[in-house]
């Protein structure tokens, strides 16, 4: 089973509005990114201070100490594979940035039996020998060197639970894994001159690193986030929540089924060309742009080993992110063949894998599939009934496909259900695709058409309601990548 990275901080979400696909059996590693921004200040506060009394060669460093401690609540729906103390210290690692040895893991404790099926996981983090029995002038440089002489800038410290959590036959739609931090930073020094008696200042401090800014530090009762994954198991939400839930339907890759955006180009010339053949690199960025945001976060990646995928390609992103989610596979000489024609049954293929399975498979209904590589793939999107043959009772999975035939599935798998008299005048209109008793004319114009709609539910054609801009999808890549 492949292990799949989580982070916490990147998806910082005391509402539950994201949810991560998941299917019990998962293995699962968690990242934390904790910052140690208040304890940092504090330290340099105390430099300034004793600095401008000229004393910090001679004022011992050994009167204070720094604390924190990070504990993990699990819920029930996820397992700790070895909960005992040995198992916990060995699936943990714990780095800095700038290879700072400021902080190290000093203790871990673990409880459980709770009546909710929760399990707690503390790890208690220290100063390192090496910020010990310093005076104040070489501590200083210790810590100046760890901030690269930023004062603002955060001390992150990255802690990962690796490969220790297993989504068990109990999760359902949410499951929260919660953060919280703590720290103390205590000084018992020598006053300066002039003072009476010895200094002694303690900071408390309660919070954890997230993407809405660098010291996000908050009353000891909002502490905590929250990192929520889900199976297409029904439960209950989250109590803390307040949000959406997750990202709609789509397999354990993720689709953005909830929002209708368009995914189709069409072309200068005012066509759409819907039976021209579509490439292999085009379909990968089609599947790629429809994937759900927290999706998307999770497989990101920029590089790849197929040997015909350069980075300054237009569709390395698509190609590289679906092949780490493991969207996509090449061909055994290590080519992806990106400019190559898709054919029927590599795109049933792709679709398959951002698919949860059914359950069961009919038989080959189709005369051609029996034995064929894809058969699997192809056979389950029938008994999904996503997709349909032809009259003679072929599949022809060897046939490429065209661009009406991709938006037809794509619309299935994404579980659009366009009409075309449920459709706005003011939608985008295409040169050749303006016979609308054509099998593929309301497809075509589901594909091309960012839209909102109403429903009563997922089986019932769909109501265009309002058309939206269509979305830069160059524009989005550099907006994605930024955000990683």
């Amino acid at each position: 089973m492949k292990t799949r990275l989580f982070s916490i901080a990147d998806e910082y979400d005391t509402e539950h509005d994201k949810v991560f696909e998941v299917e019990s059996g998962y293995i699962i590693t968690i990242l934390g990114t904790l910052d140690t921004y208040p304890a940092i200040k504090l330290f340099k506060n105390i430099f300034y201070h004793f600095d401008s009394f000229g004393d910090l060669d001679y004022i011992p460093a050994s009167g204070f100490k720094s604390e924190f401690e990070a504990k993990l609540i699990i819920p029930k729906g996820i397992d700790v594979i070895d909960s005992t103390i040995e198992g916990i210290k060995k699936s943990l690692k714990y780095e800095m940035n700038n290879n700072s040895t400021m902080y190290e893991i000093k203790d871990v404790k673990y409880e459980g039996g709770f009546a909710d099926g929760s399990k707690e996981i503390t790890i208690i983090f220290g100063l390192t020998e090496s910020y010990a029995n310093k005076n104040l002038k070489d501590l200083e440089t210790e810590i100046n060197n760890a901030l690269s002489g930023n004062v603002k800038q955060s001390l992150d410290n990255y802690l990962y639970m690796i490969d220790n959590l297993k989504i068990n036959n109990k999760a359902g739609k949410y499951n929260s894994i919660e953060l919280k931090v703590s720290g103390d930073t205590i000084f018992e020094l020598p006053c300066d001159p002039g003072c009476g008696e010895n200094m002694s200042l303690k900071y408390s401090y309660f919070g954890a690193q997230t993407d809405e800014g660098r010291d996000a530090h908050y009353p000891q009762e909002k502490n905590k986030i929250f990192l929520t994954v889900g199976t297409d198991k029904d439960d209950e939400k989250p109590s803390e929540g307040g949000g959406s839930g997750g990202s709609g339907g789509g397999g354990w890759i993720g689709f953005n089924t909830k929002e209708h955006f368009a995914y189709l180009v069409g072309y200068p010339d005012g066509t759409i060309r819907p039976n021209d053949k579509i490439t292999r690199g085009e379909v990968t960025t089609i599947f790629f742009r429809m994937m759900s945001d927290s999706s998307r976060r999770t497989n990101w990646k920029t590089t790849n080993s197929f040997n015909d995928v350069k980075g300054t390609d237009w569709y390395n992103n698509a190609i590289s992110t679906l092949s780490n989610a493991g969207g996509v596979i090449g061909y055994p000489d290590g080519s992806f063949k990106p400019e190559a024609n898709m054919t029927r049954g590599e795109f049933a293929t792709m679709a398959s894998r951002f698919l949860k399975d059914s359950g069961y498979l009919t038989d080959s209904k189709f005369i051609d599939v029996n034995g064929y590589w894809a058969e699997d793939s192809i056979n389950k999107l029938s008994s999904m009934g996503l997709i349909k043959g032809y009259e003679d009772g072929s599949f022809k999975p060897n046939q490429e496909i065209t661009r009406a035939e991709v938006a037809t599935l794509m619309n299935a798998v994404l579980d659009r259900t366009p009409h075309k008299d449920y459709m706005l005048n003011s939608m985008k209109k295409w040169s050749d695709n303006s016979n609308t008793n054509s099998w593929y004319y309301a497809q075509i114009q589901e594909a091309t058409n960012s839209h909102e709609f109403e429903r009563s539910n997922v089986n019932n054609r769909e109501r265009w309601t309002k058309i939206l801009p269509v979305r830069d999808g160059v524009a989005l890549e550099k907006t994605w990548s930024n955000i990683r």
